[in-house]
């Protein structure tokens, strides 16, 4: 529904909901328009899908500018995701390309909600990562108990600091391996 609204540029609304029943009615100034979808669960399935009993196709009004389907959510899943380079784009060049090809009015907010989002799915979580970190140590001390393993993060905030690793059997051949510096005396050789 929210991607005919915005391709078509018809506004809709819900009207008289119910648990098993949806009416979608047209939304724009002219409130005589015939444009309606109605669809209810099918109980003839086990699945309980949503079917379309009544669909009138013809709208009476004209396409509008505004639509409030057009959101940054929905301007991300459906439009952004398809155009490379997006993210270097300045957000007002993204909400001259959402003009031109989707003839639409959307706020500068929205292209900004738009364009951290999508900075987001392009280079991930950065918080979601750091909290990998305290997965990795445990995998790190699960492996051998002896390794040394520490990470630090400031408190009360809990963000990262710093992390140390030091693994037993490095340590244990750089110590076995190498000659040592003080003799008998105590002289340094």
């Amino acid at each position: 529904m929210d991607k005919y609204s915005v391709t078509n540029r018809y506004p809709y609304y819900w009207a008289k909901n119910c648990a098993n029943m949806l009416r979608a009615k047209c939304s724009n100034l002219n409130k005589e328009c015939t444009w309606m979808v109605y669809i209810a669960i099918d109980n003839r399935c086990s699945s309980k899908k949503w079917v379309v009993k009544t669909y009138q196709s013809e709208h009476s009004c004209n396409p509008g500018w505004q639509l409030p389907r057009a959101t940054a959510k929905w301007l991300v899943k459906n439009f952004f995701n398809t155009k490379p380079g997006v993210c270097e784009m300045k957000v007002a060049a993204m909400k001259e390309m959402v003009k031109r090809e989707l003839n639409c009015e959307v706020s500068l907010e929205q292209m900004k909600k738009a364009k951290a989002m999508l900075r987001k799915l392009e280079k991930g979580d950065i918080e979601a990562e750091y909290k990998d970190l305290e997965d990795y140590k445990a995998g790190i001390m699960r492996s051998n108990e002896r390794n040394t393993c520490i990470l630090h993060v400031k408190q009360p905030t809990k963000i990262f600091d710093r992390f140390y690793v030091s693994f037993h059997a490095c340590k244990k051949g750089f110590l076995e391996g190498c000659r040592r510096l003080i003799g008998i005396d105590g002289a340094l050789f």
